[in-house]
């Protein structure tokens, strides 16, 4: 009886799910804030969806938006990133329909599961997902597993996966991306990279030039952490790490419009000057002083 309700169901109300474009933009961020209490803002879409590995979807309903899905491909799996259904249409098997997208997109040889990641906050998504019978992970932040950070000193092995990091930072930010192997190998940087604990991904790194005199760490783009993996600790633990030198530390070419990575420094204690356009400072590797 239950089978027959959901194949009516299905062909009721059958969406066409394609590919997220531009224009969707503006019903995209109104089923996102009528979805969560936290919800992403248009950059934050942006940034994921300019990565390589982000795929985002759209599910039509007589040429309106009615839901989204976004997720990231994996060597081994896919990761949903973010799902949300317009609060119209919600409990009519809109959902399944987007799961059962994304599982065609499995196969035995290659990615053979979906994991979900779940906001600690969001009970429904967890039902929805239980009842799925998915694979799901509870995140503090919405869109984003929960990272423990190993560190160790870059290697050449570290470096196939660490251009792909590079690529998608600098081409995010319209700069050329650098050729970390041959700085590596021709020792004009050293690296530190940072790994999951669970499973060895490549969460982040930091390149900085090293001599007697001291660590020069290139305040723009020296360290970089993969986007869906910020705001965990990950660039405090790196910074770390290099006053682990007890060498004096020089922050060069700071880009003082840029707002993240300004507040980023300051809270590591980084004297930052006012903005013009770029700074150069000295930096004691000391944290900022309790207000």
């Amino acid at each position: 009886m239950s089978t027959t309700k959901v194949v009516q169901f299905k062909e009721q109300m059958r969406v066409h799910i394609r590919w997220m474009i531009t224009r969707d933009m503006p019903e995209v961020l109104a089923i996102e804030q009528t979805s969560f209490q936290s919800p992403w803002i248009e950059d934050e879409f942006l940034c994921y969806l300019r990565q390589r590995n982000v795929i985002g979807m759209v599910c039509e309903l007589n040429e309106k938006v009615v839901a989204f899905f976004i997720y990231e491909l994996h060597k081994k799996h896919l990761t949903l990133i973010n799902l949300a259904v317009h609060p119209d249409y919600r409990n009519q098997g809109i959902g399944r329909q987007c799961m059962a997208k994304l599982h065609s997109k499995l196969n035995s040889e290659r990615r053979t599961k979906i994991i979900a990641l779940v906001p600690e906050s969001h009970e429904n998504s967890r039902s929805f997902f239980e009842g799925q019978k998915m694979e799901f992970r509870l995140t503090k932040f919405k869109g984003m597993t929960t990272y423990e950070p190993v560190l160790a000193a870059m290697t050449k092995k570290d470096v196939d996966e660490a251009q792909v990091i590079e690529h998608n930072f600098m081409t995010h930010y319209g700069k050329t991306p650098r050729d970390i192997s041959a700085m590596i190998s021709n020792g004009t940087r050293y690296g530190v990279v940072a790994r999951n604990k669970s499973d060895g991904e490549l969460l982040g790194y930091v390149l900085y030039a090293r001599e007697l005199s001291g660590i020069d760490l290139n305040g723009e783009y020296g360290m970089i952490v993969k986007h869906d993996c910020r705001r965990q600790g990950i660039g405090r633990k790196m910074m770390a790490e290099l006053v682990k030198h007890k060498l004096p530390i020089t922050v060069s070419d700071i880009y003082l419009f840029c707002k993240d990575q300004v507040d980023f420094l300051k809270a590591m204690g980084v004297p930052v000057p006012k903005p013009e356009k770029y700074a150069t400072v000295k930096w004691n590797g000391e944290p900022p002083p309790s207000s």
